[in-house]
């Protein structure tokens, strides 16, 4: 992300150089999230120039782009009965094993269970190799055989108001020539998701979609709301003050409704919804709490169990759970315990547990340590099995209070500051420098505490899904 200061100090840069925020009306929709999706990604730094869509040639480029995808090898396309059904369920394509370990959604699979079966498409947006769910479709797949539909009229009027709503802000003069090159992308990228959404979403009967992070997610956001579809998201993870995409100023208000949210979101309990609501990103009606209904194993025989008992044996544990993009940060740290815990021969162990979308390789150095390990483990024995648990932000601070209360730290990173010191002053956990070690501090965060894990994760209200 090209945002060098914290979350918090880049939104109030944002926010006082463009305080009327209807600049960015484009039709019946406005694309600020668009212009921070592009921001958020930096797509200029992945080299994923250029942005057809707000170049000259670009109605010969689609045509160019279409024939040869129609020439070339057949792909796959959505079932027809999947567009009969009544509700679609989204899931991002992340799993966990059940007991006898076969693969579950992390996000769906209890609420999955409440619907009747016969009227859902349970489809993902993304899946990896060995994820083994049966999904109806996965759209990753699908893609390029709709968004390469020949243009319609409805979207050769949408790029032409992307192309005006563009002139528009570099008018402003307020964007720097890198931000222009990833608002230019983020604009491609939009485009380019709603058509294939929108072809997609057309021709089904769908009445509502459940599906996770509405970030990210703009043009199918529009594509569904043009097809008159019901959105409802559910919480993935964090959700603070500082965030980007879930706290807005009180300007945002203004162009709430035409903001590419969805029209409702579930959270995980009392907490999250506050956060939101102050947060100006859905008002007060639009949020219900389903409570914590992400699959967790319980039983303690499990694999995982038995695994980690043997890398353990009797060594004291201090588990680190990471984030993307702050890897640099984690495996610098992991090397400070490593050669602490090695000098002082304590026997300590300290496991590593990467984010599920996280680049595994900058921990590779650890391959061959005998104090440091990269575990695939799920979190609810890993949780139940550490003395210690550092992150710098992650929801897994959260997740650690339903575990274990004591130990909880939050690694100080500057641009990552204002998010931890939310997570500190809540009394969830503790702050812990690049140069501490854990069992060493005293663990203040059980006696700052003052709220019930509930008041975080409350018990599943499946009732709030109808």
């Amino acid at each position: 992300m090209p945002i060098e200061t914290t979350f918090s100090d880049f939104k109030q840069q944002f926010y006082s150089k463009n305080q009327n925020l209807e600049v960015f009306d484009c039709l019946e929709f406005n694309i600020l999230k668009v212009i921070l999706d592009g921001f958020r990604v930096d797509y200029v730094s992945k080299g994923l120039m250029p942005a057809y869509i707000l170049g000259k040639g670009f109605f010969i480029n689609h045509e160019l782009r279409r024939f040869k995808h129609k020439t070339g090898k057949k792909k796959e396309k959505v079932k027809e009965e999947c567009f009969n059904k009544e509700t679609l369920i989204l899931d991002k394509g992340r799993i966990k094993r059940d007991v006898d370990e076969s693969p579950v959604s992390s996000y769906f699979h209890d609420v999955k269970k409440q619907f009747d079966q016969n009227k859902i498409c349970f489809a993902t947006e993304m899946i990896d190799e060995i994820n083994g769910i049966n999904y109806d479709f996965n759209f990753s797949e699908v893609r390029s055989q709709y968004q390469f539909e020949k243009l319609t009229k409805t979207d050769i009027e949408l790029i032409k108001a992307l192309q005006e709503t563009y002139s528009r802000i570099v008018k402003q003069g307020v964007f720097s020539d890198k931000e222009l090159l990833n608002i230019k992308y983020a604009m491609h990228r939009f485009f380019y998701d709603y058509k294939a959404w929108n072809e997609l979403l057309s021709k089904s009967k769908f009445l509502s979609i459940y599906f996770i992070c509405h970030y990210h997610k703009e043009g199918f956001i529009l594509a569904a709301k043009r097809n008159g579809i019901k959105l409802i998201e559910l919480q993935h993870g964090i959700i603070a003050q500082s965030d980007i995409f879930y706290d807005f100023p009180n300007s945002f208000s203004e162009i709430q409704d035409r903001a590419l949210l969805a029209d409702k979101i579930l959270t995980y309990g009392e907490h999250w919804s506050k956060v939101l609501i102050k947060g100006n990103s859905y008002r007060t009606e639009q949020v219900d709490e389903l409570g914590f209904t992400m699959f967790e194993l319980k039983n303690d025989i499990h694999e995982d169990n038995c695994e980690l008992q043997k890398l353990i044996k009797d060594k004291k544990v201090i588990l680190i759970t990471s984030q993307t993009d702050l890897s640099t940060y984690f495996v610098e740290y992991a090397l400070f315990l490593e050669k602490s815990i090695l000098e002082d021969k304590l026997n300590y162990i300290v496991l590593i547990k990467p984010h599920p979308a996280e680049d595994k390789r900058p921990y590779k150095s650890f391959e061959t340590s005998s104090i440091v390990h990269l575990v695939e483990i799920n979190l609810e024995a890993l949780f139940s099995y550490s003395d210690y648990h550092v992150s710098i932000y992650s929801t897994t601070l959260f997740d650690r209070i339903r575990y274990k209360f004591e130990n909880n730290f939050s690694l100080y990173v500057e641009e990552c500051n204002d998010y931890s010191q939310e997570i500190i002053n809540l009394g969830i956990a503790d702050k812990i420098l690049m140069d501490e070690l854990p069992y060493k501090l005293e663990s203040k965060n059980v006696k700052r505490l003052t709220m019930t894990k509930e008041y975080f994760y409350s018990k599943p209200n499946y009732k709030v899904l109808s």
